[in-house]
């Protein structure tokens, strides 16, 4: 799971995790944002998830799908 992946450091270590060929969760609060990104990526190595780390709520659900996609 990779947080923050809409910019910065946590876009560039996704880019990197996907460029390696492996599985990943991108979280970030606009997930329209890595659109281009998801067209890339088959479902298969990458669900973006969308994800306020100041919700607790939030968290939970973004731990429950990535458990859900990738088991």
């Amino acid at each position: 799971v990779v947080t923050g992946t809409s910019t910065g450091l946590g876009r560039n270590l996704l880019e990197t995790v996907l460029a390696a060929g492996e599985r990943t969760v991108a979280t970030l609060r606009q997930p329209d944002v890595l659109k281009e990104i998801q067209t890339s990526y088959s479902a298969e190595k990458l669900l973006v998830v969308r994800l306020d780390v100041t919700q607790p709520s939030e968290m939970l659900a973004a731990f429950a799908a990535a458990e859900k996609h990738f088991g």
